[in-house]
């Protein structure tokens, strides 16, 4: 039985694409270079590269002094990312899916973001911050996953539910590695996020999910 369901923010709840973008593009015109369509920029994100990654295939060979360049670039983007929160959005179904689970099971929020006082001000101005029974934001570093899954394994003893009796919800490889190591009864990936689907299948996903509001239906499914 599902008493808990974790989720993470961005590219989950909210659609982030536009300031993943517009960091990137605006870095690197900062620079004065050149930047693809945002559907080329998405597209390598979702193939599961970092954004230092994708910033090395898109400044060019010939750039003297490459690599001070893309190390200058990856902190203006991780700038740039923190300072265009604005940009993100809920996706549809988000808030009609939390009401409808709150009434199931508790809800929390599990983050990697630099400000915890930004995150809560803005699922506040968002109207989710009611819906979760506990919010965690973590300072993006080292491994990831570990850093969920610790994450992860806190919020439940916090909440005094087993971590088998939960599920964790996200769009990156994080959250199912994350998912599997802490023993959870499902780890739900989001196809419209910012992680192509068969990598999230090949991290461990129990689930794939086009649509938020399918969790409802997933849970309903395992309390059977």
């Amino acid at each position: 039985m599902i008493k808990l369901v974790i989720f993470d923010l961005d590219g989950t709840l909210l659609d982030v694409s536009e300031r993943y973008y517009r960091s990137i593009k605006d870095t690197l015109h900062s620079h004065n270079l050149n930047c693809p369509p945002k559907e080329k920029v998405i597209s390598l994100k979702r193939q599961g590269l970092q954004g230092i990654q994708i910033l090395d295939i898109l400044v060019p060979s010939s750039i003297k002094e490459r690599e001070d360049v893309i190390k200058k670039c990856e902190i203006d983007r991780i700038e740039r990312m923190n300072k265009y929160l604005y940009l993100d959005k809920l996706f549809p179904n988000v808030i009609d899916t939390l009401r409808k689970l709150q009434k199931r099971t508790k809800i929390a929020l599990l983050t990697l973001r630099k400000s915890y006082s930004k995150t809560i001000e803005q699922i506040s101005e968002l109207n989710i911050i009611d819906f979760f029974d506990l919010v965690e934001v973590l300072t993006p570093k080292g491994d990831f996953s570990e850093l969920k899954f610790l994450s992860g394994m806190k919020i439940c003893r916090y909440l005094s539910i087993n971590s088998a009796n939960c599920c964790i919800v996200g769009d990156s490889i994080y959250e199912m590695i994350a998912g599997k190591k802490m023993g959870a009864r499902a780890t739900i990936g989001v196809s419209y996020g910012l992680t192509d689907r068969k990598i999230l299948l090949s991290k461990g996903a129990s689930y794939l999910i086009s649509d938020i509001k399918e969790i409802l239906s997933i849970i309903e499914n395992i309390t059977k």
